[in-house]
């Protein structure tokens, strides 16, 4: 697997913000980007 360190932009929060975990994983979901 090669990986790639990028720095963190507006466009990628906003897609971290649209992972969305099931069960008791729930937790670790983010809220609307709108909301933060």
């Amino acid at each position: 697997m090669n990986l790639k360190l990028e720095i963190l932009t507006e466009d990628h929060a906003k897609q971290i913000c649209c992972w969305k975990y099931e069960e008791i994983y729930s937790i670790y979901n983010f809220p609307d980007w709108d909301t933060l």
